[in-house]
């Protein structure tokens, strides 16, 4: 089993701040795929009168242990009539569907985690660089980005 001294302790340290980073990395990307979602829901709501579209939001990212989420909500000045438009399945929308926030939703779920792993993979927002300790603490330089050219 690997130990601390046996993988060094520039490598321990470049480990610890990518271990501290991952949760926010995960988050950003989370809220970026909600903004995406939100974009959807806008499209799924009914258009009768716009101040219900305007009021969709994503709040967040969120964090409570291990866990990290986001929400998407409807209403603001609106939120009688957005729960009304929402759960009357019956009501006749010529643009935009009841459950406007739901189904959207819904039909993405089999996706984020490949969307959020992608976006994730693609920003490469770990930091890793040198960790040095001195009188006020830990000081982390990022790695250089001169790439000889």
């Amino acid at each position: 089993m690997a130990t601390g001294q046996d993988i060094g302790a520039e490598t321990l340290a470049e480990l610890k701040v990518i271990q501290k980073q991952a949760p926010d990395v995960f988050a950003a990307a989370l809220f970026q795929e909600g903004q995406v979602e939100r974009l959807e829901v806008i499209e799924s709501t009914p258009r009768k009168f716009g101040a219900l579209r305007a009021s969709i939001i994503l709040r967040g990212p969120f964090r409570k242990g291990i866990r990290i989420w986001v929400i998407m909500q409807a209403g603001g000045p609106t939120t009688t009539y957005a729960a009304i438009v929402h759960f009357d399945l019956e009501a006749f929308h010529e643009v935009g569907d009841a459950l406007y926030i739901q189904n959207p939703l819904k039909k993405a779920i089999p996706f984020l985690p490949k969307r959020i792993a992608a976006r994730i993979n693609s920003t490469r927002t770990f930091a890793v660089g040198k960790v040095a300790r001195g009188r006020g603490g830990a000081k982390f330089t990022p790695p250089s980005s001169d790439n000889g050219s």
